[in-house]
């Protein structure tokens, strides 16, 4: 009997969402191209085509100074097998992996590196942080004594 397992299926411009796979190859199908993979924590890893920026796919999320571009999923990769994602696990990597936490910074892409592609000849360091600041809002930015261009503000 094939046991079914759930991970999230991440895509551009939508809602990471809970996807029943059978297998390994089930989940490489999904993102359709060569994969590469960054470690989110133990035993948890985002899988993405690793030729998204060059084959000019949409933008998606910004994890680890880099942005993922086409479609991701998380996975629960443990001896050696794919397991299915725990209820908690599911609901702390749809936060992690909500939408609106990078629509700032992704529609910033959308509008002014326009193509993907042009991804390849940029410093992503610190992508991450950026995205985290464009999600504040006025009220935030006060609370925590940053400038609107998210420095300290010199309080003299």
């Amino acid at each position: 009997m094939i046991e079914i397992k759930k991970i999230l299926e991440i895509q551009p411009q939508k809602e990471a969402h809970i996807k029943k796979v059978d297998t390994m190859q089930e989940v490489l199908d999904i993102i359709e191209g060569a994969s590469d993979y960054i470690e989110v924590e133990k035993n948890i890893y985002l899988i993405y085509n690793k030729n998204g920026k060059k084959e000019n796919l949409d933008f998606n999320r910004i994890i680890k100074d880099d942005i993922v571009c086409g479609t991701a999923v998380i996975i629960k990769y443990k001896l050696k097998e794919l397991q299915s994602l725990t209820s908690e696990e599911i609901k702390k990597y749809k936060k992690q992996f909500n939408l609106r936490r990078y629509a700032g910074m992704l529609q910033f892409c959308r509008d002014y590196i326009k193509d993907s592609s042009n991804l390849l000849e940029l410093n992503l360091k610190g992508i991450e942080e950026k995205a985290k600041f464009l999600k504040l809002d006025k009220e935030d930015r006060e609370k925590k004594g940053l400038n609107k261009n998210g420095t300290k503000r010199n309080r003299s």
